[in-house]
């Protein structure tokens, strides 16, 4: 048997390349800030993150903060309350265009995640992991440090603190968008390549063993 290195399958509009000043007119984005994400999955089960979107916004004036909130109606309401809301934060619910907010953010504070990660980085997009749970989440976050894609913050503090630093060096952010982007691997056209490679080698191998039939003289005669 062979193991297959695939990455995970994401929809194909994340490798798609988009225009950034559309995509920030439609969402009523600024041009001239630093866009940030803070997503922690639909539950928001990493992080209080209402807490520390405000944080967030005291601690760096000049960013854009996004929130995803899923499809937590709760969640959305408590953020849209604050008073930064349609000015520097932008609260998002559920929506099938996350790629599009992705594509033009500058970095994305998130859980360890499978799927979120493997679209961060079709999208090369530098992470902050927020409060890995041990298990698998623990071994991606560091297998994306390791590879110069991302940092682990554990605590309000340390996000903080990772994010000011992220932000204020552009050359370390740069380095982790091109160790990002260069993580990503197609999945589905990996999975499909080589489910092709299997078959066209059974094709082969059949083509052969019926040649060899063919030509083996019959025992019976």
């Amino acid at each position: 048997g062979r193991i297959i290195i695939s990455g995970l399958p994401v929809h194909p509009k994340w490798v798609l390349p988009l225009d950034r000043k559309a995509v920030l007119a439609a969402w009523n984005l600024p041009q001239d800030r630093p866009i940030v994400i803070l997503t922690g999955g639909t539950e928001f089960i990493c992080v209080p993150v209402t807490r520390i979107a405000c944080k967030i916004l005291a601690a760096c004036p000049d960013v854009h903060l996004i929130v995803l909130a899923g499809r937590s109606k709760k969640l959305l309401g408590k953020l849209s309350a604050l008073p930064e809301a349609g000015k520097r934060l932008s609260p998002v619910g559920f929506t099938d265009r996350v790629h599009e907010l992705v594509e033009v953010s500058s970095l994305v504070l998130t859980k360890a995640g499978g799927a979120t990660t493997a679209e961060c980085l079709a999208k090369g997009k530098p992470m902050i992991i927020m409060n890995p749970v041990p298990g698998h989440e623990r071994g991606n976050a560091e297998y994306f440090v390791r590879n110069g894609a991302a940092r682990i913050a554990v605590g309000s503090g340390r996000i903080l603190k990772e994010l000011r630093e992220l932000l204020k060096d552009r050359a370390a952010t740069a380095r982790m968008s091109e160790r990002s982007r260069a993580m990503y691997r197609p999945a589905a056209q990996n999975i499909v390549g080589e489910i092709i490679r299997i078959y066209r080698n059974s094709l082969e191998k059949e083509a052969c063993e019926n040649s060899r039939r063919c030509l083996t003289p019959d025992s019976r005669r």
